[in-house]
This record gives structure tokens, C-alpha cells and sequence, in this order.
């Protein structure tokens, strides 16, 4: 049995018997990581607020042929801001699911967990979290391997330029205006003005600059739409915790 040191970011956190959890952890080292806390719900337990989900916390772990047990713990950032707005707090849980779906347990994930924790900072503190959730996830999906090809037409290899693009979440591509091109998709959709140089920025831009940018209400549309089309298509999963929000807005006579 070794014990490592390790930072990390609370995924999930599960209820076991009458006091522990099991929480997902999720680490730049080790990855994925299933640790098990023993009387983490009890209410003098120095690992109560620790093992919240979406907390960043200083860890170390007993290690045992890939079973990890908790040993003592620091809070780091409990990112309280989540907690006080239902929109950001159901904006995380969203991502969080979509982010444990991705994740191979116990690989090393460097990337994806600064893409977390960039993503946690923007959900707290960006005027918009339900966009700011649907450019993580575009990211994160263009991070494991379902990045659209954004560079030339898919069909006659027009380099993207000015003029009108299209573009294809089945194919993962754009296509000029030629009437020939596209003809093979049956998804093809028109581009609005700005919403390529939109998904060129998701894809390209370093994580620390991901979240900057302004865009006008229908690109904004345009990419929240994209998103949640191209995440459905990808993890052929329907991901159901965003409608909430909708629900939420429509009952508000505000």
C-alpha cells in the first residue's frame, strides 16, 4: 500500500452506508480516481467539506492496486458561487456528467483537467453560464478526438475564407456555397455571420483564453444549438439536466 499526494477537483460524490462517500476524483497525475472516505458525512468529520462536489481540494490517498482510500484532506477552493445560483449549479452538474463520460479511469488527463478547472472559474463568474457550459463542452468533445475539421470545404477543398460557409454535425465539417458541396449531408446547415471564426476560437484558443469573447445574440444561439446537437451526436447520449433551466425560465413570469 503506497500513499500519494495529489490535488484534485470533486466530480461526484456518492453515499455509502449510514456516513461514508465514494467520490470521483479527478487529478492532472493519476486522472480518474474512485476514492473511498469513511465517515465523510458525519457532521464533525474533517473531510465533510472536502469530499462537496466541485470542490478543489490538497489530497492524500492510500493506494491499493487502483483503490484509493482517504487519509487526510484540504480544502482549497470550494467554489461557493456554484452553491448560490441555481443556473451555474446545474451548468457544472451538466458538465461534470458529460466530463465523467469521457474519462477513461486512472490515465493521466492533463488537459482535461485544466480544461475543468477553467471551466469551473468561467461557470462562476461569467455573465453567462449557459453559454460558457456549451463552448466547455464543444472543447472538451474537440479534446477527445471529435474535433470538426473547420479549415477547407469537405467536399472541393475551398480554404475557409470570406463569403457564406455551412456547416454539418454528422460529417464534423463546413462546406462553401457551391450547390455541389454538401449534397452528401443531410444536416448541412447555414453558418451565421461569426460563427465560424466562433468554433475556430473554441478549438484553437489556449484554455486560459477560451472564455473571452463577446458574440451577437444569434451566433450565441447558433453555438448553444451546435453544442448540445453535436454532443447528443457524438456520445449518442441525450443529456437532459440543461432543460431544467428551461423549465425553470418559462415558469417565471419575470
Amino acid at each position: 500500500m503506497a500513499l500519494i499526494k495529489t490535488k484534485g477537483f470533486v466530480l461526484r460524490a456518492v453515499s455509502v452506508g449510514e456516513s461514508d462517500r465514494i467520490i470521483s476524483l479527478l487529478t492532472e497525475e493519476h486522472g480518474l480516481i474512485s476514492v473511498s472516505v469513511r465517515g465523510a458525512r458525519r457532521a464533525r468529520s474533517p473531510y465533510l467539506m472536502t469530499t462537496q462536489v466541485f470542490c478543489l481540494g490538497s489530497f492524500e490517498l492510500f493506494a491499493n492496486k487502483n483503490r484509493y482510500r482517504l487519509q487526510a484532506s484540504e480544502l482549497i477552493e470550494p467554489f461557493s458561487a456554484l452553491q448560490q445560483d441555481l443556473e451555474r449549479l446545474v451548468c457544472a452538474s451538466h458538465l461534470a456528467e458529460v466530463l465523467l463520460d469521457a474519462l477513461r479511469d486512472d490515465l493521466p488527463q492533463p488537459v482535461l483537467y485544466r480544461l475543468w478547472a477553467y471551466s469551473l472559474q468561467a461557470l462562476c463568474r461569467q455573465p453567462d453560464p449557459l453559454l460558457a457550459v456549451h463552448v466547455a463542452q464543444l472543447r472538451l468533445l474537440m479534446e477527445i478526438g471529435f474535433s470538426p475539421q473547420l479549415d477547407r470545404c469537405q467536399d472541393c477543398g475551398k480554404p475557409v475564407g470570406p463569403g457564406s460557409w455551412r456547416t454539418s454535425i454528422s460529417a464534423g465539417s463546413v462546406y462553401c456555397d457551391k450547390p455541389s458541396c454538401g449534397l452528401r449531408s443531410a444536416d448541412v446547415r447555414t453558418l451565421p455571420s461569426g460563427g465560424l471564426a466562433c468554433l475556430v476560437h473554441i478549438r484553437q484558443s489556449p484554455l486560459g483564453r477560451l472564455f473571452d469573447f463577446r458574440l451577437s445574440d444569434d451566433v450565441r444561439a447558433f453555438i448553444i444549438e451546435f453544442s448540445a446537437a453535436y454532443l447528443t451526436y457524438h456520445l449518442d447520449k441525450v443529456y437532459s439536466r440543461l432543460d431544467m433551466l428551461r423549465h425553470l425560465k418559462a415558469e417565471d413570469p419575470g
